[in-house]
């Protein structure tokens, strides 16, 4: 009988961080996983590391060719067995009760195959140096210290228009079933194709959300997500109109079709992307020069872009996050928070809200 969580350890040259990572899954209080460890050829010792697991039957070990990291996310989540399948990024950790709490969870309804909680920010220390930020408390606030459900319309808003709603998937559980309806990641999106296929997975599913804090996303200078590729912004630009444009009669079976509604899906990647051009008046007064050279590169490549600022005067734009606020205004879009469900589900019970 398989396990019921298939754990994916995917590496390359990870040995750094990689007891810890490793340390945080063997201490886990909910026993009934699986290791899959997917190393493509490293040459700093990570495979030798992993030859004490060679006899454990809870790691299965594999060698993968070197085609890149979501090649190798691929790689780990073609082999997943278990019910559940939760991605360890390398370098970073679970505390203890990661399993024990999340894995009820998607066991509560069949429209919730996406559990998440709050993360920690750690150093190359292990030190932790900021709780969960960015686009989970900048769109949800304090929603995001109760436990709650949120509509996967919200969510695909939020990880089209801005990023990552969950920001790391270190803290995310998910099940299985899932990839038969979304599939494996894209290889072609440099270090944001999770974005890509969260945009997916919103579609075919709602998230429960706990507000413990139960994993970490180590920073560190090396790390591939740290890392940009030149024109990236204009790709990724287009990469998302194909997202969207793939999955087009589910979008619309979701949010309605209205003339305008892939243009305002788009606006945030499209913004990202305009940021490069540096039109505006901070710009204006911080380097002349600089500041010219965006106008002539926005007039070779986005005239009606430039155009519009000029028009505007190079004033501030409505931020993102405002417009996709709005936009859960518009289709109707509601956190259920608190989510009450019964308390035998959750190994504990938060202060607030009390579970039933």
């Amino acid at each position: 009988m398989p396990p019921k969580v298939s754990i994916c350890l995917p590496t390359y040259n990870s040995r750094a961080f990689l007891e810890q990572r490793v340390n945080s899954i063997l201490a886990q209080t909910y026993t009934d996983w699986e290791v899959i460890v997917c190393d493509s050829f490293s040459n700093d010792g990570t495979w030798e590391y992993f030859q004490q697991f060679q006899h454990d039957p809870r790691f299965r070990l594999y060698q993968i060719p070197k085609d890149g990291l979501f090649a190798g996310w691929n790689q780990s989540l073609s082999r997943v067995r278990g019910r559940y399948f939760y991605m360890a990024t390398s370098d970073d950790t679970m505390h203890p009760d990661f399993l024990r709490t999340m894995v009820p969870l998607l066991s509560v309804d069949p429209d919730v195959r996406v559990a998440t909680c709050n993360f920690s920010f750690i150093n190359e220390r292990d030190e932790v140096i900021a709780p969960t930020q960015g686009i989970p408390s900048n769109i949800y606030g304090d929603q995001m210290q109760v436990w709650h459900r949120r509509p996967g319309a919200m969510d695909f808003l939020v990880h089209t228009m801005l990023g990552t709603s969950w920001t790391t998937i270190t803290s995310a559980l998910f099940d299985s079933s899932i990839l038969t309806d979304v599939g494996l990641f894209r290889i072609d999106g440099d270090s944001y194709s999770d974005r890509f296929w969260a945009m997916t997975v919103a579609l075919y599913s709602d998230l429960i959300h706990c507000p413990e804090q139960l994993a970490t996303w180590r920073i560190h200078d090396s790390q591939s997500s740290s890392v940009e590729a030149k024109d990236w912004r204009s790709r990724n630009l287009a990469l998302t109109q194909t997202t969207l444009r793939n999955h087009w009669p589910r979008i619309t079976q979701m949010l309605g079709d209205s003339p305008q509604l892939e243009s305002k899906l788009l606006h945030g990647m499209r913004r990202y992307y305009e940021e490069t051009f540096s039109l505006d008046r901070m710009a204006l007064r911080r380097n002349l020069f600089s500041f010219l050279n965006g106008c002539v590169r926005a007039m070779c490549q986005e005239p009606e872009y430039a155009l519009r600022r000029l028009r505007s005067g190079f004033a501030w734009e409505t931020s993102v996050e405002s417009e996709v606020q709005q936009l859960f205004k518009e289709f109707n879009l509601e956190i259920v928070c608190p989510y009450h469900i019964n308390a035998k589900v959750c190994p504990f019970e938060p202060a607030e809200p009390t579970l039933d």
